[in-house]
């Protein structure tokens, strides 16, 4: 949906209509209560066609509604103020009907370890590293980054215009949120694998790579834009780092890196009851029928054998819940890897 349909929509659903009116009362009081305000008020102005963000990329527009609420003179100024948050997020969500979204646990727990392998390796932090993400999407990392960490400089690439349109749009609400001015970089580009500038010091590379296209060349490209120094932590699909698919691949990434941790969260689909109960649920919820992994791979630390640890038989909601309670590395038991 174009910026122009979006808004003749709402233009449709909105004119003279006393009842988008009398919502406002109970939009303030949910406003004041922190809760979700465009999830909440879209379904009764867009029946059809419900926002597709998960609610926790939409908390950016509730600031947004909430701070024009409160400047607003009448109903009819709030009503337009509305009609324009609104906009925004008709127009960069409609797309992503077929895109999946890596949820937040899962992205913290990505940084949260990184940080912490970019000081055990280096005696660095993401405030002095290289950061890329090559799959930006709508922004997932970025955003977490600047949430999170309050951490504002990352080169984001991204070649779906519909998505680098959301990402250029939830990244700007995080940056104002936190009241930064850091140079996030975002290229939108036909091919987001490009050679990156050489540049001292350590580069990380994070993400979420699409379900589609080579995957074996998007590994490779990461280590050979890494340097000499430098870390990878992506979310992948199971088959990566279990089907023999991959083996050769995770041969040569034995041989590349010196640390590799390899989480396990299980989630692929199975056939019998048995290995239905083993795999446990999909952190990506139905859009994940794979299963998935995090790995993380360090270039030039101290060598060690490769760790891994498998999230066997849980609940989706229970593997995330684990996911956010993990604040360093030791607390997940690892073990040698086998293949």
């Amino acid at each position: 949906m174009s910026r122009r349909d979006a808004h003749l929509s709402l233009d449709d659903r909105t004119r003279d209509k006393p009842a988008f009116v009398r919502h406002f009362p109970a939009i303030e009081r949910a406003v004041a209560d922190g809760h979700d305000v465009i999830g909440g008020l879209a379904p009764l102005l867009f029946p059809p066609l419900p926002p597709r963000l998960p609610p926790e990329y939409l908390r950016p527009f509730h600031v947004d509604v909430s701070d024009a609420l409160d400047a607003a003179r009448d109903d009819e100024h709030r009503r337009v103020v509305v009609k324009r948050v609104l906009e925004e997020v008709l127009s960069v969500t409609a797309y992503s009907k077929t895109i999946g979204f890596a949820p937040t646990a899962l992205v913290d727990f990505v940084w949260r370890i990184a940080a912490e392998l970019l000081d055990h390796a280096f005696g660095s932090s993401l405030f002095d590293a290289d950061l890329v993400d090559p799959f930006a999407g709508i922004g997932v990392f970025a955003d977490r980054l600047i949430r999170v960490h309050g951490v504002g400089r990352i080169l984001n690439l991204e070649m779906d215009p519909e998505a680098a349109k959301a990402a250029r749009l939830i990244i700007g609400s995080a940056l104002a949120a936190k009241g930064l001015r850091m140079p996030v970089q975002f290229r939108a580009d036909e091919a987001t694998l490009i050679d990156l500038p050489r540049r001292e010091g350590i580069r990380v590379i994070v993400g979420n790579p699409p379900r589609h296209g080579s995957l074996a060349r998007t590994l490779s490209w990461a280590g050979e834009q890494l340097g000499e120094r430098g870390l990878t932590a992506f979310i992948l699909p199971r088959t990566v780092t279990s089907s023999q698919l991959f083996a050769q691949r995770r041969d040569h990434f034995q041989r590349d890196f010196d640390q590799i941790y390899v989480l396990d969260l299980r989630g692929e689909r199975a056939r019998t009851p048995t290995a239905r109960a083993s795999a446990g649920g999909n952190v990506f919820g139905a859009g994940g029928a794979g299963g998935a992994s995090v790995v993380f791979s360090v270039r030039g630390a101290r060598r060690q054998p490769v760790l891994s640890y498998h999230a066997d038989g849980a609940s989706r909601e229970e593997k995330l819940a684990w996911i956010g309670t993990v604040g360093e590395l030791a607390d997940i038991p690892w073990a040698l890897a086998t293949e």
